[in-house]
């Protein structure tokens, strides 16, 4: 005989996963709830489900909220959805209230679903085209996970959201919002249990992932041009990575990649969030014509950065930010996140991190990082492109990426 440990049941039966800490601000209690059900889990010809689901639910809670004036926020990820509730401490019992109106679907209103749904549209076809760089992140993000659920934004696409009804949604809210998919961090309440327990009509479905392994790799260049009548012309080059957690390098790599950004502690958390990843490398030019002197410098710098690698001061400054942002008493959720995707607990990843070497990021970034095989989105008007051939290059209109 021996201990088995608990099984994938008996954790689908368990009280909703609990965390607690300190008020965040003074005088208010808060609750951020983190459930894996983003847009990767949009069932095929619904993409954006997940969107106006998680929209419906948090129209419902914010208007519970607002009687107490609480608040609350909603963020749809490619595999995370949270909700961040408020409420001044004295109403904390009308917290639990919102969670409980929140998540109870019956009653479906179908012109806010219309609403969350052309909500979603409009930043399709015009929200992410106000910037470059953004449109240029989805458009690399469609070509690189082509055929995968990340490979459309959280937003799905224009004609996913015109089939939504609030049968699709409650459908969805049945299969993914369930007791092993969801976690709940509370600050600065006197009965957090009130609030885990707000929860508990959620259903004990086991959890089913649908985030494929492996993304293909990219094995030559290519360049996709997006024309798009916009002021500036915005870049990113990357290609997938095959590493995942549990890889030897995963964290060298993980490391080596939020230095690219200037927060590396978000670009950690965005890593943290997904089952799979990529290399990238953003640029923008406000220059008329610019495409081609953009092209050369982007690929210049991918190619010194795999080649060279971090310094000892870059790499220095980036575990700095890495474990302030795990170690940060203020922080919600990144352990909800960690529990939800599998990784370490933020204590053990903060260790790890603070043990790794320049040598072993450089060589994880050499091993893994290929500046001779990127796929290359370039966003702007088709003069801004002016001087760049290739055979291998591929055009597009901006303005129906996402149809």
């Amino acid at each position: 005989r021996y201990e088995r440990g608990s099984s994938a049941f008996d954790a689908a039966h368990a009280p909703v996963h609990l965390t607690t800490g300190d008020a965040v601000d003074e005088g208010t209690v808060s609750a951020l709830i983190t459930v894996r059900a983003g847009s990767a889990h949009d069932p095929t010809g619904y993409a954006g489900l997940s969107w106006v689901t998680a929209h419906a639910i948090g129209g419902r809670g914010e208007e519970a909220l607002s009687k107490v004036g609480g608040h609350l926020t909603v963020r749809v990820d490619k595999e995370l959805v949270s909700f961040h509730l408020q409420a001044p401490a004295a109403s904390e019992p009308a917290l639990a209230a919102a969670v409980v109106r929140m998540f109870d679907g019956s009653d479906l209103d179908p012109e806010a679903l219309s609403v969350s749904a052309a909500e979603g549209a409009q930043w399709l076809r015009e929200g992410l085209a106000t910037d470059a760089v953004r449109l240029a992140e989805a458009a690399f993000e469609r070509w690189v996970f082509e055929g995968h659920p990340y490979a459309l934004p959280v937003e799905g696409r224009v004609s996913g959201l015109d089939t939504i009804d609030a049968a699709a949604v409650q459908q969805f809210q049945a299969q993914r919002y369930i007791r092993p998919s969801i976690s709940v961090d509370v600050r600065g309440a006197s009965a957090p249990d009130a609030i885990q327990e707000a929860l508990s009509a959620a259903p004990t479905t086991l959890y089913v992932d649908v985030t494929p392994r492996p993304v293909q790799p990219v094995k030559s260049h290519d360049v996709l041009m997006v024309h798009h009548q916009l002021s500036t012309t915005g870049l990113v080059l990357g290609h997938p990575l095959r590493i995942r957690r549990g890889h030897k390098d995963w964290l060298a790599v993980m490391v080596g990649l939020t230095a690219l950004s200037s927060d590396p502690g978000q670009a950690m958390s965005a890593l943290l969030a997904r089952e799979d990843t990529v290399f990238r490398m953003r640029f923008s030019s406000d220059q008329p014509q610019s495409g081609a002197r953009l092209f050369e410098a982007a690929m210049s710098e991918a190619s010194a950065f795999a080649g060279n690698g971090l310094s000892e001061d870059g790499l220095s400054k980036t575990k700095a930010a890495l474990v302030t942002e795990l170690e940060a008493t203020a922080e919600m959720g990144t352990a909800s996140r960690a529990r939800l995707m599998g990784w370490a607990a933020p204590s053990v990843l903060s260790q790890a991190i603070r043990g790794i070497t320049l040598d072993q990021v450089n060589a994880a970034i050499a091993a893994h990082i290929d500046p001779g095989a990127l796929r290359v989105v370039v966003v702007g008007k088709p003069d801004a492109v002016d001087g760049l051939a290739f055979e291998t290059a591929h055009t597009v209109e901006g303005a129906s990426l996402f149809e």
